[in-house]
C-alpha cells in the first residue's frame, strides 16, 4: 500500500503520471513497514487448548474471526497446528498482571526493489507486484511473519491481529 499512497498524494498535488517517477531505483530503493506486538508473559501464558470445548471461555480470549482467520493460513491446519498456540493468561508478578512481557517483537514488511519489481509497480498493478515478491523473490509479508510467531507460541492471537489492524488471513 506504500506505493498506492504515494501515487495519491503526489495525484492531489498535481503530478499527471507518478507511478513512473516513483518507481525509478532513483526514488525507490525499497519499503518497509513495521509494528511492535506484545509478547506473551512466558510465566503465565497459558496453551489455547485449555479453552478448546469451553465456548464461553474461548469467546472471551479469542473471537471467533481470529479464530476462522488462523484456520485459513496454511501454518494451522488440523487441530493439532493449535497445539503450539498460548494465549495470555491471568497474570503474575512476573509481568505486573498484565498477562504480557516487557518486550515487545517487531512485525515487519521489507521489500528489496529491483528493477523488474519496480516495472510491475509502474504499470499500476500492486496485486502482481505483491504477488511476484511473495512467490520470486521469498518475501514474506508482515502478517505471515506474525502468524509465524504466534504459531510459536510467543504472540497472543488476539491482541495481534488488533495491533496489526487487519484479519490474520489477509494476505492470503
Amino acid at each position: 500500500g506504500i506505493v498506492d499512497r504515494l501515487e495519491t498524494m503526489l495525484r492531489t498535488a498535481g503530478m499527471r503520471d507518478p507511478l513512473s517517477m516513483l518507481c525509478s531505483s532513483d526514488v525507490l530503493a525499497g519499503l518497509e513497514y513495521q509494528c511492535l506486538v506484545p509478547t506473551l508473559c512466558p510465566h503465565c501464558k497459558r496453551p489455547l487448548s485449555d479453552f478448546w470445548g469451553k465456548p464461553e471461555k474461548m469467546d472471551l480470549i479469542m473471537p471467533a474471526s481470529v479464530e476462522q482467520s488462523l484456520r485459513k493460513s496454511p501454518n494451522f491446519k488440523g487441530q493439532q497446528a493449535f497445539d503450539g498456540i498460548f494465549v495470555r493468561g491471568d497474570g503474575c508478578k512476573m509481568c505486573d498482571n498484565d498477562g504480557f512481557s516487557r518486550k515487545q517483537v517487531v512485525v515487519a514488511e521489507v521489500v528489496k526493489l529491483d528493477t523488474e519489481l519496480l516495472g510491475i509497480l509502474r504499470g499500476g498493478n500492486t496485486g502482481k507486484a505483491i504477488e511476484f515478491w511473495k512467490s520470486q523473490r521469498g518475501g514474506v509479508t508482515y502478517v505471515e511473519q506474525a502468524r509465524r510467531l504466534i504459531a510459536a507460541g510467543e504472540l497472543d492471537p488476539a491482541r495481534t491481529a488488533s495491533r496489526l489492524g487487519v484479519e490474520l488471513d489477509c494476505d492470503l
